[in-house]
């Protein structure tokens, strides 16, 4: 998995240095989810990484009980990764396709799409932008590998837009790799790749920045 390096030129990564060790101070519990799972970790460490975090230790931190925060809202998996990588810098899963098939393979890789995403929007809900560059490097990890000829598709896009602002650096990922997919140089035909991404896109800011992305690529 994807990870940053110390001279990765990413805006964040100063956010990305290993934490001192007097940050692994008090224990917190976080429980997370519908199923309000339970998670104990530093909460020195959890506000180095996390500008909302450490804007709730300063003075909005739960006072009937300072050592449990339920986030219950939050998508479990995403925390998972999350916690991993504040430890390990690895966001701690592997999707493995369930045979040699094209289609297992593609429905693997789209699953990898869909975590990433989760992880790169729970970064962005609590200020986490090494985290978020994290998953961006992961994506592009994961496009390269599948030779540049597998994308999340548009049930992923549409949800990530949903869920994030017009700078969100994974949407420009999603839109460059899809416009390359379907320009001059691609195997697919113009056409018939804008009417493909047409077709199953519901989600119009995607689209015009795929369009845009479009007219840049063909010079116009």
């Amino acid at each position: 998995m994807a990870s940053i390096s110390e001279n990765s030129t990413c805006p964040a990564a100063k956010f990305a240095e290993f934490p001192s060790f007097a940050m692994y101070d008090e224990i917190i519990t976080l429980r997370i989810g519908q199923v309000l799972k339970e998670f104990a970790l530093h909460k020195g460490l959890l506000c180095h990484h996390s500008l909302y975090f450490k804007t709730l230790s300063n003075g909005r931190w739960p006072q009937s009980d300072k050592a449990v925060l339920d986030l219950p809202d939050d998508d479990l998996e995403a925390c998972e990764s999350c916690l991993s990588w504040l430890y390990t810098r690895r966001l701690g899963f592997e999707v493995q396709a369930t045979g040699d098939s094209l289609e297992a393979r593609v429905i693997a890789t789209r699953e990898k799409f869909w975590r990433l995403c989760k992880v790169y929007v729970l970064g962005d809900m609590r200020g986490i932008p090494a985290l978020q560059n994290t998953a961006d490097e992961a994506f592009i990890e994961t496009w390269v590998h599948s030779g540049c000829r597998m994308f999340p598709g548009n049930e992923v896009t549409s949800w990530l837009y949903d869920n994030t602002g017009k700078d969100c650096g994974m949407r420009k990922l999603i839109t460059h790799t899809y416009a390359r997919s379907i320009g001059p140089t691609s195997v697919i035909s113009w056409e018939k790749g804008i009417e493909n991404w047409r077709k199953g896109m519901f989600n119009n800011d995607a689209w015009a920045d795929l369009t845009i992305e479009l007219i840049k690529l063909r010079g116009w």
